[in-house]
């Protein structure tokens, strides 16, 4: 267990008699919730520069390697994006 949150009842659910103090329960009732933690995206930025040629005065921009997706979106996102429902 990653956490354990611990309920008592405040009163007897008969004659209304309060319970606090009264003891601890040795096997309670386990209630289970599974959850998935928040996932934080991970944003890759790439800086295209520009430079000019000292020689002939032309712009030349870098371009994206080969490996980096065109899309602002990587492939594990857009897999994630088509299992969504």
């Amino acid at each position: 267990m990653d956490e354990v949150v611990e309920h008592h009842p405040d009163a007897c659910r008969r004659c209304g008699t309060l319970l606090q103090g009264v003891g601890e329960d040795p096997d309670p009732m386990r209630h289970q919730v599974i959850e998935i933690p928040p996932i934080t995206p991970l944003v890759i930025e790439h800086r295209l520069h520009r430079l000019v040629c000292p020689c002939c005065s032309t712009s030349t921009c870098a371009t994206l390697p080969a490996d980096v997706e065109a899309s602002h979106y990587g492939p594990r996102l857009r897999t994630a994006s088509l299992c969504v429902v």
